[in-house]
């Protein structure tokens, strides 16, 4: 039994658990020429570890992102990522840095925002997270550079999967 008050994570979608740099640049082609690429050009940083975690945990997942349900369902269908609410860019009419995306979701969930770990890689992310009252993971494989998460003072940072999966089951 977990002593810790954490009952959801939130997390980025692009740059955070799925590895989408190699179609970043046709973000601004038409969409079907990005969906093109979906299956071949993106990774899950992940593999059945983070679902065991999260199974383990009994965690709601929630996945906020700035990108278009269209292009978010498609890429988390493709490497089987489950989730529990999808916040995309249209959900809101204020985006990360804003924390309205992330209380959206900690509401559908039906999770107190203090009970959430937020996860992310941009500055925008983790400046939401505060904003937001969620503890805040910065990741530094992903958009922003390592010392400029640290800049944000995010509760943790974390270096590679492992590690998020281990300060998952820590926390």
């Amino acid at each position: 039994m977990y002593m810790s008050s954490f009952e959801g994570v939130i997390f980025d979608l692009d740059d955070t658990i799925i590895d989408t740099a190699e179609i970043k640049h046709l973000r601004k082609s038409p969409w079907s020429e990005c969906y093109k690429y979906i299956p071949t050009k993106t990774f899950s940083y992940f593999g059945k570890e983070l679902s065991s975690v999260i199974q383990e945990r009994n965690l709601k997942v929630g996945i906020v992102t700035n990108s278009p349900r269209s292009y978010a369902t498609r890429v988390l269908s493709q490497h089987n990522f489950y989730y529990d609410d999808l916040i995309c860019f249209h959900d809101c009419e204020k985006r990360k840095p804003f924390p309205d995306p992330l209380l959206k979701c900690s509401l559908n969930l039906g999770v107190s925002p203090k009970n959430i770990i937020s996860i992310g890689d941009s500055i925008n992310d983790i400046i939401a997270t505060k904003r937001a009252g969620m503890t805040s993971v910065g990741v530094t494989w992903g958009e922003s550079a390592r010392l400029e998460l640290i800049e944000t003072v995010p509760d943790y940072i974390v270096n590679n999967a492992m590690e998020l999966i281990s300060l998952l089951r820590e926390l």
